[in-house]
C-alpha cells in the first residue's frame, strides 16, 4: 500500500464524491501516486513560486553506492596507485 500510494499503481479505482450540488458522482480513474504528481507538477510550474513550492517535497541526495558519481560499484572497486576512476 506505501508503495502505490508514493509510485502509483495501473489498476483502475472506482472514486466516488459528493458535487457541490449534493449529487452522488463515480468515475474510475489511475492513481497517478505523490511522487510522480509533485515531479509533474514541478516540472509543469510556470512561475518559480509554484516550482518553489513543489521543491518543499524534494530534495537531492548522493546514492549512497557510488556517492554521486554515477559509477557502479564495480568500476569504484578497481584503484590504481589508491585512486579509484573517480577520483
Amino acid at each position: 500500500a506505501k508503495k502505490a500510494l508514493l509510485h502509483g499503481h495501473r489498476t483502475r479505482i472506482e472514486v466516488s464524491y459528493r458535487n457541490r450540488y449534493g449529487r452522488q458522482r463515480t468515475y474510475t480513474t489511475a492513481f497517478e501516486g505523490a511522487v510522480p504528481f509533485v515531479k509533474r507538477r514541478h516540472s509543469e510550474a510556470e512561475s518559480d513560486t509554484s516550482r518553489e513550492r513543489f521543491e518543499g517535497y524534494m530534495r537531492e541526495v548522493p546514492c549512497p553506492s557510488c556517492h554521486g558519481t554515477r559509477l557502479k560499484p564495480i568500476v569504484l572497486a578497481v584503484t590504481v596507485m589508491g585512486k579509484s576512476i573517480a577520483e
